[in-house]
């Protein structure tokens, strides 16, 4: 007997804006905060709902990465180079390693980690690289982007994501049921898109609704210490302090740049739970949502008590 369909449906939040497939790529490397996706070496691909594909849908074949802020599908099929392209991708993640260091010295420097303590960290990071032009992989990232741009290879964000459906399907090609599942994402500017993968199992489905609700909650959250801290003010007064062409090594003005932060952050008596609780206030019709999913519940209820100081 085949396992029940896995439906999950959330409403997408225009609050948040839809990453770019380069902002995809430079995102988190693969396993950073203790998670890494398991699925097929290859996945099909293909547009539409259609579960299996009729015989006149265009499927691809491809690898599913799982990053910080989406999946990436990167086609294998009519794609030559694809194997330099993963290469490339891996490499990146070592920036990403250095670059999360960053926020996760940041984050520590809060009593709260999770959503609310990364949002800290890619604020302060976010305005550290901007503005020191610090990110060296930038073009790296739009080359790659590019090279993708020519194939059948997409970037599926998770804040995107507002339904997801797993079920079996018989597969005459394979002469046996397969795994499928089918997405539906919505961007910022309300344009939807139905996109179904063969391969990957249900769990795909909490992974990405773990994901999606992770990335509501620091988008809102990034937005929230953006507007306590006026982060820009801050970043101008302390770069007032150094001279033109200062020769202070990077880590240093980073070091003291998150002491500019901290010292903001207790000058105006803003913690974690201050900036959980406005979170939760404009979450709030979306939590109702997520609180029915049973994977995501725990984080729903562990973010809760951070915004009620519990």
């Amino acid at each position: 007997m085949s396992d029940p369909p896995v439906e999950y449906a959330v409403p997408r939040n225009p609050a948040i804006a839809s990453p770019t497939m380069g902002e995809v790529i430079a995102g988190d490397p693969v396993g950073r905060h203790g998670w890494r996706p398991d699925f097929p070496d290859r996945v099909g691909f293909h547009t539409g709902d259609r579960i299996p594909p009729s015989r006149r849908s265009r499927v691809d074949r491809g690898r599913l990465l799982g990053l910080g802020r989406g999946f990436l599908f990167v086609a294998t099929s009519r794609h030559a180079g694809w194997g330099d392209t993963l290469v490339e991708i891996e490499r990146l993640s070592e920036r990403g390693t250095a670059e999360g260091g960053l926020e996760v010295a940041m984050s520590a420097a809060t009593p709260a980690l999770g959503a609310v303590g990364r949002a800290l960290g890619e604020v302060a990071v976010g305005c550290f690289m901007g503005e020191t032009g610090q990110d060296a992989v930038r073009e790296r990232v739009d080359a790659l982007e590019r090279r993708l741009a020519s194939t059948s290879s997409c970037a599926l964000p998770y804040v995107d994501i507002v339904a997801v459906r797993c079920a079996r399907a018989w597969s005459w090609g394979r002469l046996g049921q397969v795994h499928c599942a089918v997405v539906t994402l919505e961007d910022d500017r309300g344009a939807s898109r139905t996109v179904c993968l063969t391969g990957p199992d249900g769990r795909i489905a909490n992974a990405w609704l773990e994901h999606r609700f992770e990335r509501d909650v620091a988008g809102v959250a990034r937005a929230v210490w953006d507007e306590l801290l006026d982060t820009r003010k801050v970043w101008a007064a302390f770069r007032g302090r150094y001279p033109a062409g200062s020769t202070l090594v990077v880590g240093r003005i980073w070091d003291e740049w998150q002491g500019a932060v901290r010292a903001r952050m207790a000058t105006l008596g803003i913690t974690p739970a201050t900036v959980a609780a406005e979170t939760a206030r404009r979450l709030a019709p979306w939590l109702e949502y997520y609180r029915r999913i049973p994977v995501v519940a725990p984080r729903v209820a562990a973010f809760e008590a951070l915004a009620a100081g519990v």
